[in-house]
């Protein structure tokens, strides 16, 4: 709408906006959850969870592009996948991450983009060294011990989503 030669945004949309942002926000989290807690009890990932939150990713990605008129730079898309080719590079390669984890990262690119998806799976990495470093200091964490990555990467994100 136009007053005065400014444009002025309603309300309505501009709270229908917020809505949709919240909705995506507490799916994202719930799913991380369900998967941080499998991930904590048998130290890996169930195939139809990764799948179900893969489809939905794909399916809001696809949206996004088609209805909420959002452009795309091609250097985020770039950025997304360096991004992906170096998590699977330590995962495959130096086995630092486990598979599942990669697959989870990747799932967030499309849903709440590039800048999101870095900044927390490097506090997510932060989270954990700080935590295994404790760990290992009071003798808790042996050294080889393989260490549950979902549930730093669940804090780092509701972490990421409060202030950033």
């Amino acid at each position: 709408m136009q007053k005065n030669g400014v444009c002025v945004t309603s309300a309505t949309a501009v709270l229908k906006k917020a809505g949709d942002r919240f909705v995506i926000n507490v799916l994202v989290m719930v799913s991380l959850f369900i998967l941080a807690v499998q991930d904590i009890k048998s130290k890996c990932v169930s195939v139809r969870a990764v799948v179900g939150l893969g489809f939905l990713s794909l399916v809001y990605g696809l949206y996004r592009l088609n209805f909420q008129n959002v452009t795309i730079s091609p250097l985020l898309v770039i950025a997304g996948i360096v991004f992906m080719v170096f998590l699977l590079i330590m995962s495959i390669v130096l086995k630092a991450l486990g598979m599942g984890d990669v697959i989870v990262t990747g799932m967030l690119l499309p849903v709440k983009g590039v800048v999101f998806t870095v900044s927390t799976f490097m506090l997510a990495v932060t989270l954990m060294a700080i935590v295994v470093t404790c760990g290992i200091m009071m003798k808790k964490v042996r050294r080889r011990m393989s260490v549950a990555f979902l549930p730093y990467m669940t804090v780092a994100a509701l972490g990421v989503m409060i202030c950033g």
